[in-house]
């Protein structure tokens, strides 16, 4: 086998360079080792024929009497692995030896981290984060136990988080296919996991192991989420120790059974104990009421039944996986109340006065009275995606939605509801949208949102097909710019709390605001088409005079404008891709997104927010003052003001926005 020098088995060996597995593999470059332990090296690797980055684990050479049946059976189990097709296990997608017989598996290559770097970083998890991640990787249990592998090896560092939020099980192809009769120790009485996470029967030597041992190691983990702590000896539980709901205290206690019998015989029903804490409250108990002198408190009807746990499912997958990704923040604040009179209207409920015990019994002060809230009959019930209430206005109804995607996904979710991207036809809706949307628009992304007006070809359209007359461009100038390139409208909250109009990458994701329409349509009725005019020598003059200023401006300006606009992005973009970098091995995750969302502003030639949000990074802040500033630097970053239709005014020149362009 391997020649190598250090060939005592994984405790004596050295991982090999970069540069040699280059030579050894040419079907893949950019080779960078990521990390490295007992089992083996991983690197992180350009797959040239797919132009995609892969993670290759290098095996350390194998010590035993028969090396042959060591490689054959992992070549058998990674064939195996490489069938398993599930949302939350990194996929495998090749396998081999290299020519001098060092073993490898490649796999899908997860941008982001792991959950033992954000428990190290944060000292614990949120509640609901441990949750979440506790679900999926159940979820991811379920599958591989019901093909027949056990994992073996669960435990934070196999755990990844994307940077969506997505939860990933790593190492599954270094895994055994569970045969009921064999045990953990190997011959040479090594045990398989980290001793932290391994259930006592995996120490018995001739044991049979199953995938309950996978489920003690998830119970230990989940401890180690809620608490920062491993669970050893007679350990505090995690509401003792952490105040949390005292149901999760049960779920940590049975996992970790040390009879196997009694502990959760299926990634199912731990699933199923977890989806019971996300959709039944905690019931509280109600501090007692001073019975008044002289008499007994009136008889209280009994609470109502909890409600059934059908949506547990649904609601931890929008933890986890929804348009922003829970795990890593909370971006924004708590919502803005929105305007009353758009929404529904409030009225108190009837209710039966209370009957006294006895007529000799005090009277007691009534509860509260509920209220009930009234809407339109007539409204839609809005996107599934969407929490933000159905607004309505002249017989038209919208609605911001905050999953993000580009406009033809976003007109397609529309359509499947009825609806379109929302057209804007006149000032009167244009001053109801300022009035009423910048609370909901704050609650989204960036605070912009899609909507649908489109420009091909140099031409704006709705996609409704509605005329492209009415318009509010903050910026004249961004109207005809580049005009090679295709773009969409889009709105944003501004700091005045208004609705400003500005263009759009289309293959940018960002919210949206649907509308759906009413009868009759908000669009006119075709008026009979004018006369047409005969152009004078003066207007023919003056159309000829305006075009050659506006190529002359385009030639000697706004294409010098743009060049120097682009050298700034591209050193701007290095920017942040050099602080991604950073803060990801850092695991400073929320630090992360904001510079990716920042980075995907740029290339979408998107403008940046006029204010900086209270809870955008520092180093961010940073960036974007520097980015802000270089035009002062600059001379070609400047434009002038491009003439209104009107010619009798004289032209004014100031200086542009610079993300605008």
């Amino acid at each position: 086998m391997n020649e190598n020098p250090q060939h005592d088995g994984a405790l004596g060996w050295t991982p090999p360079a970069p540069e040699h597995l280059q030579a050894m593999l040419p079907q893949y470059d950019q080779w960078e080792m990521i990390g490295c332990g007992g089992m083996g090296a991983v690197y992180k690797a350009r797959q040239t024929s797919l132009d995609r980055l892969v993670a290759i684990k290098v095996l350390p050479p194998q010590v035993a009497e028969d090396e042959a049946e060591y490689v054959e059976r992992f070549k058998n189990e990674a064939r195996t692995m490489a069938k398993m097709n599930h949302p939350a296990i990194v996929a495998v997608y090749d396998f081999g030896e290299t020519s001098d017989e060092l073993l490898y598996i490649v796999m899908e290559y997860i941008d982001g981290t792991d959950v033992a770097k954000m428990i190290q970083a944060q000292g614990k998890l949120p509640v609901d984060h441990a949750l979440a991640i506790t679900a999926h990787v159940c979820d991811a249990l379920t599958y591989a136990h019901e093909h027949g592998v056990v994992h073996r090896d669960i435990k934070p560092a196999n755990i990844l988080i994307n940077m969506e939020g997505a939860v990933k099980v790593a190492d599954f192809g270094l895994a055994r296919m569970h045969d009921p009769g064999q045990s953990s120790v190997t011959e040479e009485g090594t045990t398989m996991g980290t001793p932290d996470y391994v259930a006592p029967e995996v120490l018995i030597i001739g044991m049979a192991v199953d995938g309950r041992a996978d489920l003690y190691a998830v119970g230990v983990m989940l401890y180690n989420m809620l608490t920062g702590k491993i669970p050893s000896g007679n350990f505090q539980m995690p509401s003792e120790k952490m105040g949390c709901d005292t149901r999760y205290d049960a779920i940590v206690r049975k996992a970790m059974e040390h009879d196997v019998a009694r502990r959760y015989q299926t990634s199912r029903e731990l699933r199923r104990d977890l989806d019971q804490i996300l959709t039944v409250p905690v019931a509280k108990e109600k501090p007692a009421r001073q019975a008044p002198a002289g008499g007994m408190l009136p008889r209280q009807p009994p609470p109502p039944p909890p409600p059934s746990s059908p949506w547990g499912m649904i609601a931890a997958a929008v933890i986890v996986l929804g348009g922003a990704a829970v795990f890593f923040m909370q971006r924004d604040g708590p919502p803005p109340t929105p305007p009353a009179p758009e929404v529904a209207s409030v009225e108190p409920a009837k209710q039966e006065p209370p009957q006294p015990a006895s007529a000799a019994m005090p009277p007691v002060a009534d509860a509260p009275v509920p209220v009930i809230v009234k809407t339109d009959p007539n409204a839609p019930k809005g996107s599934p995606l969407s929490k933000l209430p159905v607004l309505s206005y002249n017989g038209h109804y919208y609605q911001v939605v905050s999953d993000r995607m580009n406009q033809s996904n976003a007109q397609k979710h529309a359509q499947s509801l009825g609806a379109h991207l929302a057209t804007i036809n006149s000032q009167a809706e244009q001053d109801w949208m300022n009035r009423v949307l910048p609370p909901f628009l704050k609650q989204v992304s960036q605070w912009m949102a899609t909507i649908g007006g489109v420009r091909e070809k140099g031409v704006w359209q709705w996609v409704t097909g509605e005329p492209f007359e009415f318009t509010r461009w903050e910026d004249a100038t961004v109207v005809s710019s580049e005009p090679e390139k295709n773009f969409i409208l889009k709105i944003t909250a501004n700091s005045n709390s208004k609705v400003e109009w500005g263009l759009g990458g289309t293959s940018a994701g960002r919210a949206f605001l649907l509308e759906w329409d009413a009868a009759p349509s908000k669009t006119p009725a075709p008026s009979a088409p004018p006369p047409p005019m005969v152009e004078s020598e003066g207007a023919k003059r003056l159309r000829e005079l305006d075009a050659s200023f506006r190529a002359a401006l385009e030639r000697d300006v706004l294409a010098v404008h743009r060049t120097a606009l682009g050298d700034l992005n591209s050193k701007y973009l290095a920017a942040l891709d050099r602080a991604l970098s950073a803060e990801t091995k850092a695991a400073h995750l929320p630090e992360a997104l904001a510079l990716r969302e920042e980075a995907q502003l740029i290339t979408s030639h998107s403008p940046l927010p006029a204010e900086d949000a209270p809870d955008l990074p520092a180093h961010l802040k940073t960036l974007r003052s520097t980015y802000r500033t270089s035009p002062s630097e600059n001379p070609a970053l400047h434009l002038p003001h491009q003439p209104a239709p009107h010619r009798d005014r004289p032209r004014q020149w100031h200086h542009l926005p610079l993300p605008e362009v």
